[in-house]
């Protein structure tokens, strides 16, 4: 026999990439489980709409977790100033609790980089590459903010700050006794993690 490979017929071909069935060939399968690894290296929230800024008092927000099975802990803020790196830096100051070492909003002072937390974030289920979603109803696992504020007009950058996947550090007994230790788990868990080749 000479055939070192499988059946040309059983590869499948691209239309089957975006499809789902149990006679999709081997080339389409491989490609959806890749394309499934690199959507969780790194969650991420992906706002299905922009979000509003202040608008007649109000913020609202819908969004769903992106390349993660849960979003563990989050929240929805609400931070003075324009939506640049400097916002970014602070969002990431963010401990589960608050903002350490920033400053709050209140109805009559609003400095730029003050930060107002609007909503706490429970556990909700991710959602994963919309490809894999087509004909499930548009809102599957939407999480919708609609928040009353009392601000001082300005510029606002309306943002969501999450942890992914934090239950993936609990075991019960280990063998051997150690904490997890692939990439991916790490990077999920903690915080500082870096790999280099």
């Amino acid at each position: 026999d000479d055939l070192k490979g499988p059946p040309e017929s059983t590869l499948g071909d691209s239309s089957e990439v975006r499809s789902i069935s149990a006679r999709d060939g081997h080339i389409s399968r491989n490609m959806r489980m890749s394309l499934t690894a690199v959507e969780m290296i790194e969650p991420d929230i992906l706002f299905t709409a922009v979000p509003s800024p202040v608008l007649h008092g109000r913020v609202a927000m819908r969004f769903y977790a992106l390349g993660c099975d849960h979003l563990t802990q989050g929240a929805a803020v609400l931070v003075a100033g324009p939506c640049d790196d400097r916002t970014r830096e602070l969002l990431g100051k963010w401990d589960g609790h608050g903002f350490p070492g920033t400053v709050g909003m209140s109805p009559s002072s609003a400095p730029s980089g003050s930060v107002l937390l609007l909503q706490t974030l429970g556990r909700s289920e991710c959602r994963g590459l919309s490809v894999w979603h087509r004909g499930r109803p548009a809102d599957e696992r939407v999480v919708g903010v609609d928040v009353a504020v009392d601000v001082p007009p300005g510029e606002y950058c309306p943002a969501v700050v999450a942890w992914f996947d934090q239950d993936w550090a609990e075991q019960r007994h280990p063998d051997p006794a150690l904490p997890p230790q692939s990439h991916l788990v790490k990077a999920r868990v903690q915080p500082k993690y870096s790999s280099h080749l």
